[in-house]
């Protein structure tokens, strides 16, 4: 038993020191293929190894690709749960993945695009938490009605294969974002099991509508997303426009009534 536990111990040593040794590597494999799946130009500014407990933190991710489109993506920082106890070194599973302070600049549906000749195994993962992520779409098929920053919470999304950077829209749980609309309208979206609540300037109270996300099918994934994108655009126009009208009615007909 005193064997097995210094061998132990000896494991868990030789755990950290190669995890102290290996953050270059590892960050150079991680890069590769990141770049190979995204078919993207990929750098990392910093990556932190943890053999013992499974886990990677990187630090400054910052993700180009500009063939079909512009799509820029720059992280602040992305933890990645991993196998723990060196099976990391054998295994190339990947459990919860938790990114903070996302900027994303989309100028382009087919910068999504991440199929072609090159394209490296798509990215799976079990879990991903989003916190702090700041988009800004130019008028695509995706949302056709004028430039929109949105700036979303927080977003958890079950487990996913990476086919494009928005992939795990399809395994969405939880979301909680604001969008800023063409004539400096805000609105505000909410999600969670199945349902869209919606609230902002457009509303004088908030409206929940069913909001069913299709199950992916990979070869019409983009399709998919730009016909989410127009039924997003649908509901926030045809709730956010009746209640409007409504209410500007209510207040004539208030002036009118002593």
């Amino acid at each position: 038993m005193t064997g097995v536990a210094a061998l132990a111990g000896l494991w868990l040593v030789a755990l950290l020191v190669i995890g102290w040794t290996a953050d270059g590597c590892v960050r150079d494999r991680a890069r590769d293929r990141l770049a190979a799946s995204m078919r993207a130009q990929v750098t990392i500014g910093a990556l932190d190894l943890g053999l013992v407990d499974g886990s990677v933190a990187i630090d400054e991710l910052k993700v180009l690709k500009d063939d079909r489109g512009l799509f820029r993506m720059s992280i602040r920082r992305v933890d990645v749960d991993l196998q723990p106890l060196g099976l990391a070194l054998v295994q190339d599973s990947v459990g919860a993945i938790h990114a903070r302070g996302v900027e994303v600049e989309l100028s382009a549906l087919g910068a999504l695009d991440l199929g072609g000749e090159g394209r490296g195994e798509p990215i799976t993962f079990d879990r991903l938490v989003l916190e702090d992520l700041k988009v800004s779409i130019a008028p695509t098929s995706l949302l056709p009605v004028g430039k929109i920053d949105v700036t979303i919470e927080r977003a958890v999304a079950g487990r996913t294969t990476l086919r494009t950077p928005m992939s795990w829209l399809f395994a969405l749980q939880e979301l909680r974002a604001r969008i800023a609309l063409p004539l400096d309208i805000t609105a505000r979206l909410e999600y969670r099991a199945g349902k869209l609540r919606l609230s902002g300037e457009l509303f004088d109270t908030p409206v929940e509508v069913p909001f069913d996300i299709p199950v992916l099918e990979p070869a019409r994934e983009l399709d998919q997303l730009a016909e989410l994108g127009k039924r997003l655009a649908i509901e926030l126009g045809k709730e956010g426009v009746e209640r409007w009208l409504k209410a500007q009615a209510e207040k004539q007909l208030d002036k009118l009534v002593p």
